[in-house]
């Protein structure tokens, strides 16, 4: 019997495998380019770089840097970064006009750090403006391992800078080296904080940068065993603030710690703000979580917010902590929250 096919079948047939998008691959990062894009095809074993939906590696192929720049997929399948060394900055940026469209990096699965860094680009030549942060939104769940880290230490607002120079966001500065440099109110949000820390003043080159600001919702379940760091910059006489965390997730457990403390040392700079929020469940695991300003002086301790299934939202728990500083300096001028709050 012959077989008569015709010719629009036939061009049906090549239209539609066309249209069909290509199979998500796994993209490993080789570091073999002449910069630090994942945007570069050279940096990817392969020579291919990725696509929307493919899966990616950091492994022991390569401990050279990366930077997700604008020019990379937003949205991934999954994230696993193991035995890698490197430190993997994610460029994504606030909304706001002439910034780019880069806001926030989709992971549609699962996010495993197990080794290496993350962080983000740093405020300090953004003319005194906000701009760079890390936002990730993870589907699936979440996983940062105890030797791995999220930093973004002295990356906020440059010195001389930002709505709480000198020195302040959760909490306020205890004390500057310019006596005409009253200390700032505090600014940023109590129950959802996104903002850098605002930079400090001590002259010449102990002028501080503030912490930087981390932002990550998670669907599943976060596991933090390791560090998520936004102290601000360490510079000797610093009194920089410190920035801020906001996590969301369904279930939190772990024992790492969350730090958005003043730096160590520091002449009294103000803690920054940390937000838990866990969507699907009454605890937190055992998360450490800080916010103390600055220890000489001392500066004010931030905020920590702390929110599950036991609260109306919005209406979770508010930690003021300072670590035992003689903290004179307590203010914290903002309004908050109309509720019920637990210490």
């Amino acid at each position: 019997m012959a077989l008569h096919v015709s010719v629009g079948f036939v061009l049906a047939l090549l239209v539609l495998a066309l249209a069909a998008p290509a199979p998500a691959a796994t993209r490993t990062w080789g570091g073999g380019g002449g910069d630090n894009n994942a945007s570069t095809p050279g940096n990817w074993v392969g020579g291919v770089a990725p696509s929307n939906g493919d899966d990616i590696v950091l492994d022991a192929t390569s401990s050279k840097n990366m930077t997700w720049d604008a020019a990379a997929p937003s949205n991934v399948a999954s994230w696993t970064q193991v035995s890698y060394q490197g430190t993997a900055t994610v460029a994504t940026v606030y909304l706001e006009a002439g910034q780019g469209t880069f806001t926030n990096f989709i992971i549609a699965g699962n996010c495993a750090i197990s080794n290496g860094v993350w962080t983000h680009l740093s405020n300090a030549g953004a003319s005194d403006r906000r701009w760079y942060r890390l936002r990730v939104t993870v589907g699936g769940d979440f996983i940062l391992g105890s030797n791995a880290a999220i930093t973004a230490v002295g990356i906020g607002y440059r010195a001389q800078s930002g709505p709480g120079y000198p020195g302040s966001h959760g909490g306020q500065l205890a004390q500057t080296y310019v006596s005409s440099l009253a200390a700032a109110n505090t600014y940023g949000s109590v129950t959802a904080p996104i903002e850098p820390g605002s930079g400090g003043y001590w002259g010449g080159s102990n002028d501080a940068d503030g912490g930087g600001a981390v932002h990550v919702v998670v669907a599943g379940t976060a596991t933090i065993v390791g560090t998520i760091n936004v102290r601000a910059k360490n510079s000797g006489a610093a009194n920089g603030a410190g920035g801020s965390i906001f996590g969301v997730a369904g279930s939190v457990s772990g024992s790492g710690t969350l730090d958005a403390c003043a730096v160590q040392g520091s002449v009294g700079g103000g803690g920054g703000r940390i937000a838990i929020v866990a969507t699907n469940s009454a605890s937190w695991g055992s998360v450490v979580l800080k916010a103390y300003g600055g220890p000489s002086g001392p500066g004010a301790a931030g905020t920590i917010y702390k929110e599950s299934t036991a609260h109306t939202p919005g209406r979770g728990i508010l930690v003021i902590d300072n670590n035992n500083y003689a903290d004179v300096n307590l203010l914290h001028p903002e309004t908050l929250p109309v509720g019920e709050y637990g210490q």
